[in-house]
């Protein structure tokens, strides 16, 4: 398994925390430095594995079968031809239920995020709290 492959994989998994990064500070007076794209993927990893964790277990409850144990092997890298085929082809037959997964997470997060915000910018701990700005 090359590298691409898992540099794509973590930048799905991440995207949520991206998008809830950028809909969390995306006002006027947001954040006005500009960050990398490295920058930008460290800051929005913990809100990413997060909000993965909590779409994990609600898909769970709502009944989906996300294959987590394969993406992570996948993830983790292997050198078995065999195990990879596996892998994709358990991807590939579970495709529906992954990308109704991430999408919605990607939702979830952009809605999160822009209410976080406006919450901050009407309490006013934006004033408050540098962090916040």
């Amino acid at each position: 398994m090359n590298i691409s492959f898992t540099t794509v994989l973590l930048l799905i998994i991440f995207l949520p925390g991206l998008i809830y990064d950028s809909s969390l500070y995306s006002g006027v007076f947001s954040r006005n430095k500009d960050f990398s794209v490295l920058n930008k993927i460290a800051i929005s990893f913990l809100p990413g594995l997060l909000l993965n964790v909590f779409g994990y277990f609600f898909a769970l409850l709502m009944g989906y079968k996300i294959p987590m144990g394969k993406i992570s092997l996948l993830l983790i890298g292997t050198s078995d031809q065999n195990t990879i085929n596996e892998c994709l082809k358990v991807i590939e037959n579970q495709f529906l239920p992954i990308f109704i997964y991430l999408l919605s997470l990607c939702v979830f997060s952009l809605l999160l995020g822009n209410t976080f915000r406006y919450l901050i910018r009407k309490w006013g701990l934006d004033i408050k709290f540098r962090f916040f700005r």
